[in-house]
């Protein structure tokens, strides 16, 4: 063989070596790219079959009356575990719309359809537990449950209509389809309970120590009204006495509920409600700007209105954010009476005059836009919390204020 053909003989040799080369790794990349997408694809439906309802299904609504529906969805089911703790956290959202389709708040969803929402877990033993749902941005209902690991379970929601005989309960999900060595969804620090109690004992301490030099935060006194020290036992293993509602700070998150069967919506503690939703003030507290004002004097239809109403008066002629608290019919007819859903004046109805859990669950949207609260009278409930929420101001009127405020809202 010549020198060259020899040349071109080896440079075929060449081309041909790296051909094959290159045909083995594009065969080698495919596979791995399709294991790639088959082990996500997996995971991926493993939670689609939770996440079913990522689009509002017509078929899943709340009947109100002959013309209103109101259609829900669960969404955003995810879930974090840990071998070392036996633990493992789930956390759902389930969001709320009207007839047209538009997102209905948590809050509204209360205060102008009398609908609460209530989680609820049902364990291998059938033992049920139902808890309040957190509320996240105001736009979705959140519902966190502690479970142990390989612990059979369904997760869903109790639906009550107040003053109707409604009461549903929905499912959305079950333990068996859960892959429980999936390394993203594993976290022990999560549930190490050494961290989580050191984050309670350096709160604790710093409110003590407040309270002690007499320079005690805003921010830490609100805290200290609904701190509860951690627990780690699940709700569905835990020995407290059934059919009791209860008021628990499980691993990171605080819990209003009842395990048994003769649990209900309606007989909630006062306590436990009032805490829960105030830690829910507090975890959306940066949500609104500060724009509105609540009033109120004596509250009662046979009390006069004559220190904090003036002010309201001139806040509406001035088109400020202004909610006046009363019991009177005459003052709701008067500022309400064009409106569908007025909050001007916030009617105290039966003498309910308590700022308690059921206040806070209505009007929830209204305190977390609060920036002052201007009372005549007093306001009742465990505690003044517009006293310690750190970003509403407190006014209690006497002549001098009165005087100084109608001069300042006519400028």
């Amino acid at each position: 063989m010549n020198r060259k053909k020899y040349k071109y003989y080896k440079l075929y040799s060449l081309e041909k070596n790296f051909l094959i080369k290159l045909i083995k790794f594009v065969k080698l990349f495919l596979i791995i790219i399709i294991l790639i997408f088959f082990f996500i694809s997996y995971n991926i439906n493993n939670l689609i079959k939770f996440n079913k309802l990522n689009i509002i299904n017509k078929n899943d609504y709340i009947q109100l009356d002959d013309k209103n529906r109101i259609y829900f969805k669960m969404s955003n089911l995810t879930y974090l575990l840990s071998n070392k703790y036996n633990a493992i956290e789930f956390n759902y959202y389930i969001s709320f719309y009207d007839n047209e389709y538009k997102l209905i708040k948590p809050s509204d969803l209360t205060l102008f359809n009398n609908v609460h929402i209530i989680c609820n877990i049902i364990s291998n033993n059938k033992t049920s537990i139902i808890f309040l749902a957190k509320i996240y941005k105001n736009k979705q209902f959140n519902c966190i449950q502690y479970i142990n690991i390989y612990q059979k379970f369904q997760l869903g929601i109790k639906i009550y209509i107040k003053n109707k005989p409604y009461n549903k309960t929905i499912f959305f999900a079950k333990n068996n389809n859960i892959d429980y060595n999936i390394l993203k969804f594993k976290n022990d620090n999560y549930f190490n309970p050494l961290l989580i109690n050191k984050e309670y004992l350096i709160l604790n301490k710093n409110i003590n120590e407040g309270e002690i030099n007499q320079n005690i935060s805003d921010n830490l006194k609100f805290k200290k009204i609904y701190l509860e020290k951690p627990i780690f036992l699940t709700l569905t293993n835990s020995s407290l006495k059934e059919n009791i509602w209860k008021y628990k700070k499980i691993y990171y998150t605080y819990f209003c509920f009842c395990k048994g069967a003769n649990c209900f919506y309606y007989n909630i503690s006062k306590e436990c409600k009032y805490r829960f939703y105030l830690n829910i003030i507090d975890e959306n507290k940066s949500l609104y700007n500060k724009t509105d004002y609540l009033l109120a004097d004596f509250f009662f239809a046979g009390t006069s209105s004559d220190d904090a109403f003036p002010i309201f008066e001139e806040m509406i002629k001035q088109n400020m954010n202004a909610h006046y608290m009363d019991e009177k019919k005459s003052l709701y007819n008067r500022f309400c009476s064009q409106e569908r859903h007025c909050l001007k004046i916030i009617q105290v109805i039966n003498r309910n005059i308590y700022i308690d859990g059921d206040f806070l669950e209505k009007y929830l949207d209204l305190i977390l836009r609060l920036k002052a609260v201007i009372a005549g009278g007093e306001f009742h409930s465990f505690k003044n919390i517009f006293k310690y929420i750190d970003y509403i101001t407190l006014i209690i009127l006497n002549l001098f204020l009165i005087f100084f405020y109608i001069i300042f809202y006519m400028i």
